[in-house]
């Protein structure tokens, strides 16, 4: 194999390419890879009969209605603007996203905490049994 400048110049751009992946495991935790956070949050929530595991549900029909929203509304009306908006600005987009709802989910859960009548405490809480 012959070591040239091209070469050692395509294998930096596949490796700069490759480190917009490091963001996946941050996400992952992100969107619940840890465990079902959602359902924990729901169970110690004031929730009037509905389930648990309601909150959960949110994160897919979230995602079917951004998904044709971004796709068929934003970029277009971005590219109508000649605004580029290439595939990675798209993915930095959907990060964008993923961290806003983790942190409209911590001002949740920091509401259920205050709100909860065993504070910090609310999931080993026996009170409410």
């Amino acid at each position: 194999m012959p070591w040239n400048d091209k070469l050692v110049e395509d294998v930096h751009r596949t490796l700069a390419a490759c480190a917009m992946f490091l963001y996946f495991p941050v996400w992952y935790l992100n969107d619940g890879g840890i465990g079902s956070v959602l359902s924990s949050q729901g169970s110690t929530m004031t929730t009037k009969g509905a389930p648990n595991d309601l909150l959960g549900n949110f994160n897919p029909l979230s995602i079917i209605f951004f998904i044709p929203f971004l796709s068929y509304i934003f970029y277009p009306t971005l590219a109508r603007r000649n605004i580029k908006f290439g595939r990675i600005s798209r993915i930095t987009t959907g990060f964008t996203l993923a961290w806003i709802s983790g942190v409209i989910g911590a001002i949740v859960q920091w509401r259920v905490y205050e709100t909860s009548p065993c504070g910090y405490y609310a999931t080993g809480c026996d009170q409410g049994s």
